[in-house]
């Protein structure tokens, strides 16, 4: 028997399903770009708007005012952003918003294609870049001060010899690799609607486990999928100090590194690993 819980969020999933795939028929419809993308835009608006809590207000077309010195004053033009809940009413109709109003923020495309990964990757970079650090610990340096993500009707590998699920995978370990400094300037979220869904992961370690000093961790362990462990300063704050041959399960082991306090006394330097991880659309 299914569990009512269950059977709730299935009924839900298919309610969204079921107004983008309505709505994405109309969009395909009109035969200018300009006006395609709009609606593409206003499409995935409606679906933010009707499943996010009311007090976050969704935001079209907006340039993020950025804080540091030394940086673009400015983003490029963000398609779609959600307002925190404290961001002024006033402020939300301006063309210009402050980053830091903005819970997320969301590139959107009718078919996404290589180039447009790589562009979502740069934007979220570029944008994290131009954000001051709220503090010292190793959460500010692990979690972005804004949630960004790139939304898809569509994508471009259609051949049938194509594999377009491994090829965002593989396009995102690159561009790790590549484009990334630090895990807070990773994209985020990868939705392409008729496909899948790719999150972020975020896992953080003691120096101790490069040094051989904890045990039964391979679990943790770098994949054969590319993968990679980030370092980071010494002086970050690092995750929290484990004893010589303490074995620690996985999600333990990051709610202990990341949302516990660190002493400054236990500053044993940090890595951390982040990947794009897919969900399969039902």
């Amino acid at each position: 028997m299914i569990h009512k819980h269950h059977e709730w969020l299935a009924d839900a999933n298919a309610d969204i399903i079921k107004t983008f795939e309505r709505e994405q028929a109309t969009a395909s419809e009109s035969g200018h770009a300009q006006e395609t993308g709009h609606s593409v835009e206003s499409n995935w608006d409606d679906v933010l708007t009707d499943w996010l809590p009311p007090q976050y207000e969704i935001g079209k077309r907006k340039y993020l005012m950025l804080e540091t010195d030394d940086g673009a004053p400015l983003t490029k033009e963000t398609d779609l952003v959600v307002f925190h809940p404290h961001y002024p009413t006033k402020l939300r109709k301006k063309s210009h918003v402050l980053a830091s109003g903005v819970a997320a923020a969301f590139s959107v495309k009718r078919t996404v294609g290589r180039k447009d990964i790589v562009e979502a990757y740069e934007d979220a970079a570029a944008l994290r870049r131009g954000m001051r650090l709220r503090g010292v610990d190793q959460k500010h340096y692990l979690v972005p001060p804004l949630f960004y993500g790139l939304l898809g009707q569509s994508h471009e590998w259609k051949a049938p010899s194509s594999t377009p699920a491994e090829n965002v995978r593989d396009i995102s370990i690159q561009l790790d690799r590549e484009l990334v400094v630090a895990p807070r300037e990773a994209l985020d979220f990868i939705c392409i609607a008729d496909l899948g869904t790719w999150t972020r992961k975020t896992i953080v370690l003691p120096q101790q486990f490069l040094d051989g000093g904890v045990e039964n961790l391979s679990r943790l362990s770098p994949r054969p999928d590319g993968s990679r462990w980030r370092r980071f300063p010494r002086d970050v704050g690092a995750g929290t100090q484990l004893r010589t041959g303490e074995s620690v399960p996985a999600d333990q082991l990051h709610r202990r590194a990341v949302g516990q306090a660190v002493d400054q006394r236990l500053h044993v330097g940090t890595l951390a690993r982040h990947e794009i991880r897919r969900r399969d659309r039902p």
